[in-house]
């Protein structure tokens, strides 16, 4: 192996990889390249260690208190009509699974039994469905509660 070879593929290596024995064998051999791939090393340690870049003084406070001041929003607001309509949806679902062919063909090979849990899903289904709306739109009920009880 020649000097360049041994020194490129010392400087193809990534993430501080094991040399190959290639490498290593014409290092025992060749002074020059063992100082220049020490040296090599030595650097990279630095740099590794090393902070890109250096500041005078700390900037995470005064940086998190203006990012509390600044009114910049990046929540996505859902129009009150796309609620509503999803809610009549998952209610009128619960209401047509009573007269559908496939809850009486269900029921059929089920039995009966099969009432309390189909009620419970919908039910709980439908609990969720309010929770996240009133969860996204809690400062608002505050405010009409507010408004009205005061």
């Amino acid at each position: 192996m020649k000097c360049d070879d041994a020194i490129l593929r010392f400087m193809e290596l990534d993430n501080r990889e094991t040399l190959p024995l290639r490498v290593r064998f014409h290092m025992l051999r060749c002074r020059h390249c063992r100082q220049e791939i020490r040296s090599l090393r030595r650097i990279l340690d630095e740099q590794l260690g090393a902070s890109p870049f250096m500041l005078e003084r700390d900037l995470s406070a005064p940086l998190q208190s203006y990012l509390r001041q600044s009114e910049v929003s990046y929540h996505r607001e859902i129009s009150y009509v796309k609620w509503l309509s999803v809610g009549v949806v998952i209610l009128s679902g619960r209401i047509l699974v009573t007269f559908s062919d496939t809850l009486a063909w269900l029921q059929d090979r089920f039995g009966s039994s099969l009432d309390i849990p189909l009620n419970i899903v919908l039910g709980l289904a439908l609990s969720i469905y309010a929770l996240c709306f009133i969860g996204t739109h809690i400062d608002e009920l505050k405010k009409t509660i507010d408004l009205y009880f005061k």
